[in-house]
C-alpha cells in the first residue's frame, strides 16, 4: 500500500472514530417511532431547526442530567413548551405529534440521593458496604440485577430485611445461579464466596401486609427527587406549585385513597387515586397538581 492510499485510510477511520465518539457523547437520542423504535439521531446541544427529522419524532432518550425542552417553532419559539428529564415516549394523540420543530438540551443540577434509613414497615434496602452502610437501594419489587452494583463503584454487602418479607439470593442475574434464602437483616454477607457476589434478588412479600405512613409527594416521575410526606390535607404550598418543583408521582399506601385537585384549595378538576401513581409526560395531570386532600373516605366500590 503506498503512503498516500495509508494516509487516507488512517484519515477514515479517525473521521470514523470521532462520530463514533460524538454519538457517545450526545445527551439526548431522537427516534421515529414509539417506545424508542425506528430510525435515530443522537444529539449532544440544541436544535434551532429540527427540519422534516423534528415533525417524525416520536419518543426521546434523556441522559442523566439532563433538560430537554421541546418547541413548535424554529428557533426555539411558539407559545408553548414542554420540558423532560428522563425518557419519554410521545402518547397516542399527544397534540406534539408531527409539530416538534426545535428542542434544547440542558445540564441540570440533580442533588445526590440521600442513604436511605429504612424503618420498620419499610421496603428491603441493599447496601454497599457491612454494617448498612454507604450507598443504599431499596428493592420493593426485586432486584434482576444491574452492573452499578457489581463492583462499579459497588457491592451488595449488607441488607435490611423487615419482618415478615422473604428474600432469595442468587449469585447471576435474573434470578439463576447458586441461591440462597434469607428473612432477616444481615449486617454482612458470611462467607468468602457470597461477600460482594450477590447479582439478583427475589422479594416476597408478608402474606397480610399493615399498611403504614402517609402519602408521599415527590418532584419526579417513578417517586424520585425532592419529596414530602403529606400529613394532614394540603391546600397549597408554593415550593410544590412549580417553584421549585412540580409533584410528579406520588406514592398512595393501601387503603388510604387521596383526591388531587388541579386549582388551589381543592378546586378546579379532580381525580382519586387509590395506589401509587406516576402520570406519563403528556397525560393531562402531569405537573399540575395544585392541593390534595388525603382524608376522603374508603374506596369506593
Amino acid at each position: 500500500m503506498t503512503s498516500v492510499k495509508r494516509f487516507v485510510v488512517v484519515l477514515m477511520l479517525s473521521l470514523v472514530g470521532g462520530l463514533a465518539a460524538g454519538v457517545a457523547q450526545g445527551q439526548v437520542t431522537a427516534y421515529t417511532g414509539f417506545n424508542f423504535t425506528g430510525e435515530s439521531r443522537t444529539f449532544s446541544s440544541s436544535v434551532a431547526d429540527a427540519g422534516t427529522f423534528g415533525r417524525r419524532i416520536r419518543s426521546f432518550r434523556v441522559a442523566k442530567g439532563y433538560k430537554l425542552t421541546v418547541y413548535r417553532e424554529r428557533n426555539f419559539g411558539g407559545g408553548t413548551q414542554s420540558s423532560v428529564t428522563e425518557d419519554w415516549s410521545l402518547p397516542t394523540g399527544s397534540p406534539w405529534i408531527n409539530d416538534i420543530r426545535s428542542f434544547r438540551i440542558e445540564r441540570v443540577y440533580t442533588p445526590p440521593t440521600p442513604p436511605l434509613l429504612p424503618t420498620p414497615g419499610d421496603f428491603p434496602v441493599i447496601y454497599a458496604q457491612a454494617n448498612y452502610q454507604g450507598p443504599a437501594e431499596a428493592i420493593e419489587n426485586g432486584y434482576p440485577g444491574r452492573v452499578d452494583w457489581e463492583g462499579q463503584p459497588h457491592r451488595i454487602r449488607s441488607i435490611r430485611v423487615p419482618a415478615g418479607w422473604k428474600l432469595t439470593l442468587y449469585s447471576e442475574r435474573n434470578y439463576r445461579g447458586t441461591q440462597a434464602t434469607i428473612t432477616k437483616s444481615i449486617s454482612w454477607l458470611p462467607g468468602a464466596w457470597w461477600n460482594g457476589r450477590v447479582r439478583s434478588i427475589r422479594v416476597e412479600r408478608p402474606t397480610a401486609p399493615t399498611p403504614v405512613g402517609d402519602p408521599v409527594i415527590y418532584a419526579q416521575r417513578n417517586f424520585n427527587g425532592p419529596a414530602m410526606a403529606l400529613v394532614k390535607d394540603w391546600p397549597q404550598l408554593k415550593d410544590w406549585d412549580g417553584r421549585p418543583h412540580h409533584i410528579r408521582s406520588i406514592r398512595v399506601p393501601q387503603g388510604r385513597p387521596i383526591m388531587v385537585y388541579s386549582q388551589t384549595n381543592y378546586r378546579g378538576r379532580s381525580y382519586l387515586v387509590t395506589s401509587d401513581w406516576a402520570p406519563l409526560p403528556g397525560d393531562w395531570w402531569y405537573g399540575r397538581i395544585r392541593s390534595i386532600r388525603i382524608n376522603v373516605g374508603p374506596q369506593p366500590r
